[in-house]
């Protein structure tokens, strides 16, 4: 089993109207959450739910981004907390907001909330295929306890009492079902249960027990 991690920022701006005069205020909170995923598959396997790491509350002075080269000490303090990347690429996205929140007027009180979210992805090749079924091996009956069976005709005077009325392989009834055919021939294994022969025959090739009583035979 290998993995690979990879790190990546996403990042949801939405911003609530402050109610102190003067005030243009951003809110950064900074998250981290990972998730794990196949990527035979592309499919997410397990993901954690995000946690907080830090949370800080910053001066956002709209006018300077009208001048040429701002000291924008906001910028600054991004490099606090990501790499210079990603607070490039963050502090575009606020200032675009902003901006556009603003619509002409830099002098708009805001208070912008940022959430970034640090997310750690794992890639982890498993192998996901469910393990092939083997059916249990079944030993059925030596040639030495096929050799014991005893055949014998059923007929409804007495077979019915010495022998039962079903054959519990097949649950048909041991007698035949034609008028004309009163007997059938039957079979007694071991244990002294009675079957139809083809039915126990066939039972015994892959099982040496009695269906019945489940007696094992040597």
């Amino acid at each position: 089993m290998s993995s690979t991690t990879t790190l990546s920022l996403e990042c949801c701006i939405h911003s609530s109207v402050a109610t102190t005069a003067d005030e243009q205020l951003v809110e950064i909170r900074l998250r981290r959450y990972s998730k794990l995923v196949s990527p035979s598959s592309n499919q997410i396997i397990q993901q954690t739910f995000p946690t907080p790491i830090s949370d800080a509350l910053f001066h956002f002075p709209l006018p300077e981004l009208e001048l040429e080269n701002p000291p924008f000490f906001f910028h600054d303090l991004l490099l606090q907390f990501l790499s210079p990347a990603d607070s490039t690429a963050i502090f575009h996205n606020i200032s675009s907001f902003a901006l556009q929140l603003a619509a002409g007027n830099l002098n708009l009180n805001f208070h912008l909330i940022a959430t970034v979210d640090l997310l750690y992805t794992i890639s982890v090749d498993l192998d996901l295929d469910p393990p092939q079924y083997s059916p249990p091996v079944r030993n059925g009956a030596p040639a030495s306890v096929i050799e014991r069976l005893m055949d014998e005709k059923y007929d409804d005077e007495n077979g019915r009492e010495e022998m039962g009325d079903q054959c519990c392989v097949c649950y048909e009834d041991l007698n035949c079902e034609r008028e004309e055919e009163k007997e059938e021939e039957v079979t007694r294994i071991p244990c002294g249960h009675v079957y139809h022969k083809y039915c126990i025959l066939k039972w015994l090739n892959i099982n040496n027990s009695c269906p019945l009583c489940r007696r094992e035979f040597r």
